[in-house]
């Protein structure tokens, strides 16, 4: 089990992802989570996939969306020490969340996904 939870974060996608679900410490839909990193939808649904299958991350549905956030401790590893959002990335995320009405995604999926993927 180690081995995967710790396979999961081989990409560094994956670790971009779980930085930003720690910075902000809020659950996110993939749509918020797409445009604060600047990438397709469908590649954020991907790493969420893996992120939790290996545990790292947990979802729960409210109406049409999934929110994703940080599934419990982290285990063995402090991932506050290793990981910390790139600064565009957590900008990103952060003028996202300010779309929001009531708490949560109104918006859905940015036309302008991908332009700024690394």
């Amino acid at each position: 089990m180690l081995s995967k939870r710790l396979g999961a974060l081989g990409h560094p996608l994956r670790l971009r992802l779980l930085s930003l679900l720690m910075a902000v410490n809020e659950p996110f839909c993939v749509c918020e989570l797409s445009d604060g990193l600047g990438i397709p939808n469908y590649q954020t649904s991907r790493h969420l996939k893996v992120l939790s299958e290996a545990g790292w991350v947990s979802s729960t549905r409210k109406g049409l969306w999934i929110y994703y956030a940080l599934a419990g401790t982290p285990g063995i590893i402090d991932l506050p020490s290793l990981l910390a959002p790139a600064a565009p990335d957590l900008e990103r995320m952060q003028k996202r969340l300010q779309q929001r009405e009531g708490g949560v995604c109104v918006v859905g999926p940015c036309s302008k996904q991908g332009e700024n993927a690394r």
